[in-house]
């Protein structure tokens, strides 16, 4: 659902929520600018090199339109410009949007953000990471986690992912918020916790298969699958094609190969291809 958007945000306003220092806030270049009238907080997007190639605004500190980018900007992660002194960490964190990135690194924490769960870009920003032994991830409990869950399954760095779920928080900004205090040694549980990607992969192909096992058993222990199959066609009006039908079911079972097999129907105009396709 939905939620109200309100009007402008003050980079005190910012601090004061995220409970990070103006200053600290400041020396990552961090401003407050106005923005259509209304008070905004600009945060720059540095390159490797240190140049300003992008710029978003935030523009209230909750609701579903709280960010702008500025016209022209060339979107990529968040925090690489830090990339060199990162590294010497031997892991990253790769999070979503900037606060949980701020969050980080005032806890001293190696931070990257993606500006959005699905901006993954794996010729621009896989390179990134080639030299980094550990990459954690945060996945956070919802569609942008999911989404993550996505790119990285294609992706070459999920090798070295670590996954992490952050058990009640949605994402690191909100357990810091809960407990500063705490944040140093919840984190670094959290950490411990995580996940390798090939474990958690293993497992969701492991629950797959018993999900639709149970769904299939009776069809799997079919004597014979294929005349089970003619028994429902048989019930939708198809006689008489037998054979072209079996073809084609296994044909469509195909697309669950490495390399499908195509097909095609051949005969008189009128004679019902399309309709036996549809139907099998």
């Amino acid at each position: 659902t939905a939620t109200l958007q309100q009007s402008g945000c003050t980079l005190g306003e910012y601090s004061s929520q995220k409970l990070i220092p103006e200053s600290a806030l400041k020396s990552w270049g961090l401003r407050e600018y106005k923005h259509q009238g209304d008070p905004a907080v600009r945060i720059p997007y540095l390159d490797m090199h240190g140049s300003e190639s992008a710029v978003r605004f935030r523009k209230a500190l909750s609701g579903d339109d709280r960010f702008r980018w500025k016209t022209g900007s060339r979107i990529f992660l968040y925090g690489v410009w830090r990339l060199k002194e990162f590294r010497k960490k031997g892991y990253i964190v790769l999070v979503e949007g900037e606060s949980d990135c701020h969050t980080l690194w005032f806890n001293g924490e190696p931070a990257i953000g993606l500006p959005g769960a699905s901006n993954w870009n794996e010729k621009r920003d896989a390179s990134l990471f080639q030299d980094v032994e550990r990459i954690y991830v945060v996945i956070e409990p919802d569609t942008g986690g999911q989404s993550v869950l996505t790119w990285l399954s294609n992706s070459e760095i999920r090798k070295r992912v670590l996954l992490i779920s952050l058990d009640g928080y949605k994402d690191p900004s909100e357990m810091f918020i809960d407990s500063p205090t705490d944040f140093a040694e919840r984190w670094s549980r959290t950490l411990e916790r995580a996940t390798p990607w090939d474990k958690h992969h293993s497992e969701e192909v492991d629950k797959l298969l018993q999900d639709s096992y149970a769904q299939c058993r009776e069809l799997a222990k079919s004597p014979d699958i294929l005349e089970e199959f003619l028994q429902r066609l048989r019930a939708q009006g198809v006689v008489g094609e037998e054979r072209a039908s079996k073809l084609l079911y296994l044909v469509v079972t195909t697309r669950l190969f490495d390399k499908p097999v195509s097909a095609a129907i051949k005969g008189p105009s009128s004679s019902g291809k399309s309709w036996l396709l549809r139907k099998a």
